[in-house]
């Protein structure tokens, strides 16, 4: 298994929010929010930020260790959907810290 794969693995399991639902605190943080209203606070938005900050320097990092170590490309494309839901919620944050001035 290459590197990368592995770290898709590692925080597919930390509980992404579903994005059709309002956001949840991340892992290990405490708070609690009205679900009706989805109010998000700006500890919540920097916490989520900096989980996805964390999980893109460790793809990058391990997908410099599968170059060096010659491992073909090796994601199963299920995986990669983890890529694209981060993304879609690093855009959703960024637009809820920019409408809430965070």
């Amino acid at each position: 298994m290459c590197v990368y794969s592995a770290v898709i693995d590692h925080f597919d399991q930390r509980g992404w929010p579903n994005l059709d639902q309002p956001l949840p605190p991340p892992p290990g943080t405490v708070f609690s929010f009205d679900p009706e209203e989805m109010i998000v606070d700006g500890k919540t938005i920097r916490e989520w930020k900096k989980q996805i900050a964390e999980f893109k320097e460790a793809a990058e990092a391990a997908k410099v260790v599968d170059r060096l170590t010659d491992q073909p490309d090796c994601e199963d494309p299920t995986k990669l959907l983890l890529v694209e839901r981060v993304a879609l919620l690093e855009k959703r944050l960024n637009a809820i810290a920019k409408a809430v001035g965070v």
